[in-house]
């Protein structure tokens, strides 16, 4: 039996329960950890280098940020919102300042 994948924007999550748990994640989770991660620092961990470390960062900080941004994609696929847009174009800059030129 061949799976062929539905496309995000196929999918309807429609129940009560999962229409309330996205409802808390966009409205109350993702603003929370998004403040976490600027408090932190872990959004700018991704820039430091050993000389220029602020603090000896988690061994997953970066996959934090990443974890978060995917969250944030998947929430403006549905509706756009400023706030996470915000928080999408800042994590992509510091993503692109961070990378290296042989990748």
């Amino acid at each position: 039996m061949l799976f062929t994948p539905a496309p995000l924007r196929s999918v309807e999550l429609n129940s009560p329960f999962y229409v309330h748990l996205n409802s808390v994640i966009r409205q109350t989770t993702l603003p929370a950890i998004i403040r976490s991660l600027r408090t932190t620092g872990r959004l700018d961990a991704l820039t430091w280098t050993a000389e220029t470390a602020k603090a000896s960062p988690h061994p997953f900080w970066d996959s934090d940020v990443y974890k978060v941004l995917e969250a944030c994609c998947y929430h403006l696929i549905r509706d756009d919102d400023a706030e996470l847009r915000e928080f999408v174009d800042e994590a992509v800059k510091v993503i692109i300042a961070a990378q290296h030129e042989d990748g």
